[in-house]
């Protein structure tokens, strides 16, 4: 049992120590053939493989360019990342208007933390306001447009400089 465990512990940090998680990096076969998934629709819209990924107690979606393999988005939702800033999922971040950015994949972008890490506000043009102690989820748009969630962050914004928003995950793009 203890040489399971010894071998179990070996292949777990040689899995991790093959990956770099930046953006750009070259995804290894080895990582796409044991731990591909569906594929991921980027922050743009596009259409991408991924591999779902543990690194250092941590869960990562993975997205790369099919031909190159090179990553173009790393996103994570687990309760064990943290960035540098201390936000994690979960956390609540005061955010101005500007720094609130519908994307084409749905996803609502916040601001960028310290260590690069995007945060992300929220996914289907909805976002989870805290007013006065309470949690409300908040539609920005109906009808699936990047320019109406626009419109309903306008609207957010008509009596305030600032709204406190829940933080439901990280993303890293290529910018």
């Amino acid at each position: 049992m203890k040489v399971i465990s010894f071998l179990l512990a070996v292949a777990i940090s040689f899995q991790s120590s093959t990956l770099q998680l930046r953006i750009g990096s070259i995804v290894p076969r080895e990582d796409i053939a044991e731990f591909s998934t569906s594929s991921l629709i980027l922050h743009n819209g596009d259409l991408k493989p991924s591999i779902m990924k543990v690194i250092d107690n941590v869960s990562y979606r993975i997205a790369y360019d099919e031909r190159s393999r090179r990553i173009v988005q790393i996103s994570t939702f687990d309760e064990d990342f943290q960035t540098a800033d201390g936000v994690h999922t979960g956390s609540y971040v005061e955010v101005r208007r500007e720094q609130i950015i519908p994307t084409e994949s749905s996803d609502i972008l916040g601001l960028r933390t310290s260590d690069g890490w995007h945060t992300v506000l929220g996914t289907d043009f909805e976002i989870i306001v805290e007013r006065n102690g309470v949690d409300t989820r908040v539609r920005l748009c109906e009808d699936w447009r990047v320019r109406s969630a626009r419109r309903g962050i306008n609207r957010l914004f008509a009596n305030t400089r600032t709204i406190i928003v829940r933080v439901e995950r990280f993303s890293r793009i290529r910018e």
